[in-house]
């Protein structure tokens, strides 16, 4: 009898997994179909939807997992076919004697005349007749067009292998010790690029070249670390080289993007300028030009004596004798 009992029990918990699972996918299809509403109309990666498939699994995970005893399962028997608590009565027995005995083989004779495994059929839910349209609404939102995108040119191949190749590089140089400030930006920016949505990665153009003024500032800083200093151009090397391969595809696809307004050092470098054209006491400090404190001398004479020094990375020199050099 008690084996009987046993085998009756697992079915019983499949079951109710099943009829779980039923009832919970059409909530799913549900939560599904939201994901992809919202997917149309703002920056959520539709990825999430499939994530939704995964409702009916837990249901019936948590359902299998709930505990049924076997007095439960005898209890359940006897009230299906009024058999006035004779299966629970054995099995809840716990001692033997020639009582016990009886009772069991009155117990097993019970369960011979009945079809005690029907208890365990699955009652299909009445969710389940609206499963269809649950799943027929997630496949006809997932193949309508999206508002959100036709207002812009759809991303090309190239534009989202250039993206995706920066963002990768971009995650791999936040892992840097020396470059832990920026470790922040460098994974907003890579989230960026990730993006196949051309709004997003004009951002991305944008924060790359946030990034880049933030590293510039930086290297000003005389008293950094040689070793942070090499750190800082490598990481201002590759910025730069994201932005220059992600607006040059962004052009190609005839997206016009906005290059970022004056950053901290072009304003200091703008300010030397003007000082090289002023005629001011021989007693220029260059700690007070860098820090951006007010000028009042002639910078003339080290200015030419630094354009002649150039102790800066190469890269640099364009934009420095830019604002340094006299034109004629």
């Amino acid at each position: 009898m008690m084996t009987t009992l046993r085998a009756i029990r697992a079915r019983l918990k499949l079951s109710r997994a099943i009829e779980s699972a039923a009832r919970w996918a059409l909530y799913g299809s549900l939560l599904a179909s939201a994901c992809l509403v919202a997917s149309k109309f703002l920056p959520v990666a539709p990825e999430l939807a499939a994530a939704a498939a995964l409702v009916p699994f837990v249901a019936a995970s948590v359902a299998a997992a709930r505990r049924v005893t076997i007095l439960e399962t005898a209890l359940l028997i006897d009230g299906a076919f009024r058999l006035d608590e004779r299966i629970s009565s054995a099995a809840d027995l716990t001692n033997g004697g020639s009582m016990g005995e009886a009772l069991r083989a009155d117990a097993a004779r019970a369960l011979a005349t009945v079809d005690a495994r029907s208890v365990t059929r699955v009652r299909w839910p009445r969710e389940t007749r609206l499963l269809a349209i649950g799943a027929a609404l997630v496949a006809a939102i997932a193949l309508a067009p999206s508002p959100r995108a036709s207002g812009s040119p759809a991303v090309t191949a190239e534009l989202e292998a250039v993206s995706r190749r920066e963002a990768d590089r971009l995650r791999e140089a936040a892992k840097h010790p020396r470059v832990a400030e920026h470790r922040q930006d460098l994974e907003r920016i890579a989230e960026l690029l990730r993006s196949s949505d051309p709004e997003q990665l004009k951002k991305a153009f944008v924060a790359i070249q946030e990034l880049e003024a933030k590293i510039g500032d930086r290297l000003l800083d005389r008293s950094l670390p040689p070793e942070t200093a090499r750190a800082l151009r490598e990481l201002a090397d590759g910025a730069a080289g994201a932005g220059a391969g992600l607006s040059r595809e962004l052009a190609a696809m005839g997206i016009e993007v906005e290059p970022a307004g004056p950053t901290g050092a072009s304003k200091r470098l703008e300010r030397a300028a003007a000082a090289m054209r002023s005629e001011r006491p021989e007693a220029w400090e260059p700690a007070k030009l860098a820090s951006g404190a007010p000028v009042s001398f002639n910078t003339r004479p080290v200015v030419e004596a630094a354009l002649r020094a150039r102790r800066w990375d190469a890269r640099y020199d364009e934009i420095v004798r830019r604002y340094y050099e006299e034109k004629p």
